[in-house]
């Protein structure tokens, strides 16, 4: 399989990744507009970040029943991410240009599959959740009192 990439929702600038290490992001998988999980870190160049060892983070939904929740289609990390469904996929984000309190919106596809000469951070840290509460979730860069929300 090859790589791919997403372009930022802020500034639609690709994620790029050289596969060993990537501008720091912050990713969240959505499906119908709830965000199931996110994790934050250097790109991987697979829909995924680093951790702090340089291994690939796997999102938790690849198991469903990590979630316990009736809400969700059942429908594996790669269908989302490829869903003709404007609220269901990878919203994608520089860390630099996440917008604090904005409701996240699906990215759409790097043609160039995230190979390019970096231009935001790679520095940053290397983080992953699994919202306890169907799409309520405390905002990633550890704000305190900020959550993210269904939109609408």
């Amino acid at each position: 399989m090859g790589c791919f990439s997403f372009l930022c929702s802020t500034c639609e600038e690709p994620l790029n990744s050289d596969s060993f290490s990537g501008e720091h992001c912050t990713l969240f998988l959505m499906e119908k507009g709830l965000i199931l999980e996110w994790m934050q870190g250097q790109y991987d160049s697979y829909g995924r970040v680093f951790d702090d060892a340089r291994e690939s983070v796997e999102w938790a939904s690849r198991d469903w029943s990590m979630l316990g929740t009736k809400e969700h289609s059942g429908a594996n990390v790669c269908d989302l991410m490829s869903s003709s469904d404007s609220e269901s996929g990878l919203a994608a984000y520089h860390t630099e240009c996440l917008e604090i309190g904005k409701h996240p919106i699906v990215s759409d596809h790097d043609p160039e599959q995230g190979w390019g000469d970096y231009k935001y951070t790679t520095q940053g840290p290397h983080r992953h959740e699994v919202p306890r509460d169907n799409g309520i979730i405390t905002l990633p860069p550890g704000e305190d009192g900020i959550t993210w929300t269904k939109a609408g």
